[in-house]
């Protein structure tokens, strides 16, 4: 297998469906085999219904039995991946297809062992709806991750991303974080084990109806990457890299 994309989904009915036709016809000319592992996040609407019409050798449907969170959602699904390299999107597709391309290149070539959509970088565009409030709250969020943590990566956040599978797999083993500081806590492992981690520009093409409640959700990810801080302050996350083709589990 060479290439798995896991997409975490929640309530998606509406959205899945456009998103699986577009990545399995961007993949169909790009790479074989391929497979897409959609988790469902303890949907309560017909998510599971719109993923089991796509099903079949290409398209895996994960269920989990009640919502844990896009974290939780992304470790069953990343450390289920069988691909040589792994990517992980949003189940809007917010972001245009052109980085996976980008970064298949670069994994492919072994320039990379990561590549990580930043949306700071020149190249990067925005929707003009994109609400400016979240744009703000992102860029402070991401100055305060940069305090707390040695990763040395400004957009730490952006839902597209690639890896090396092996990698992956083994970092996810050592996560905890159920909600969306589970890309802190990958990149800070991969930081950990001296992997080259490459931003590329990322093309944002669409994102209405997001999930995210801005003051809620954005105090929760300053616990939880307090306490990511805390568990690397403590050594809690190995500092060499060990190849896993488990499923991940909890220290």
């Amino acid at each position: 297998m060479e290439i798995s994309v896991v997409i975490p989904a929640y309530n998606e009915e509406d959205r899945i469906g456009p998103t699986l036709r577009g990545v399995i016809g961007f993949l169909r000319d790009r790479a074989n085999p391929f497979e897409i592992l959609v988790v469902d996040d303890g949907s309560q609407d017909a998510t599971c219904s719109v993923v089991q019409r796509f099903a079949g050798d290409s398209v895996r449907l994960i269920r989990l039995a009640r919502n844990q969170g896009k974290g939780a959602a992304l470790r069953n699904g990343l450390g289920q991946a069988r691909g040589r390299f792994v990517f992980f999107l949003d189940a809007d597709l917010p972001y245009g297809l052109d980085f996976m391309e980008r970064g298949l290149d670069l994994l492919r070539s072994k320039q990379a062992d990561a590549v990580i959509g930043a949306r700071n970088l020149p190249g990067s565009s925005y929707d003009p709806s994109y609400p400016r409030l979240r744009v703000w709250s992102g860029n402070l969020f991401s100055r305060l991750v940069g305090l707390l943590l040695p990763l040395r990566i400004y957009d730490t956040q952006c839902g597209f991303k690639g890896f090396r599978g092996d990698v992956v797999r083994s970092a996810v083993r050592f996560s905890e974080a159920d909600g969306y500081t589970l890309d802190i806590e990958l990149l800070l492992l991969l930081r950990l084990w001296k992997m080259r981690i490459r931003p590329l520009p990322v093309r944002l093409e669409r994102h209405h109806g997001s999930k995210v409640r801005l003051v809620r959700d954005s105090l929760k990810m300053l616990r939880d990457t307090l306490r990511i801080r805390r568990r690397y302050r403590k050594g809690k996350y190995p500092s060499d890299f060990e190849p896993s083709q488990d499923a991940p589990q909890r220290p």
